[in-house]
């Protein structure tokens, strides 16, 4: 860890945090968007990001691909801290590990219409 922090101080985040995520200050996750308005919001209805132009009477697929990227930042970034503190630890990341499957599952999240 010690390497590693010489590169990102937060890092050391871990050594403290018993789930092994870093300590952020974003709003908590999970975060969904909602496909009428194009804001997204998390689990408890406060809107932390707006995709869409309001101004106009249909989206993009473009404004699709950000509302779905943005609603699954949270996740996103919990799966690479997982993965970072697995290869870290020097654990074989295997294609049917939970940490694995949680990757697939943000990326797919972020990226799946």
């Amino acid at each position: 860890m010690a390497y590693l922090s010489k590169f990102d101080p937060t890092l050391n985040d871990w050594r403290t945090n018993t789930n092994n995520t870093m300590n952020t200050k974003h709003t908590p996750g999970p975060w969904h968007r909602n496909e009428e308005d194009g804001t997204i919001a998390n689990s408890g209805g406060m809107v932390v990001a707006a995709a869409y132009e309001l101004r106009h009477e249909t989206t993009s697929d473009v404004e699709e691909a950000n509302a779905r990227l943005i609603a699954a930042a949270p996740d996103l970034l919990a799966a690479l801290d997982a993965l970072i503190v697995a290869i870290y630890e020097g654990k074989y990341v295997d294609p049917y590990s939970d940490v694995y499957r949680d990757a697939l599952n943000a990326r797919a999240k972020a990226t799946k219409p």
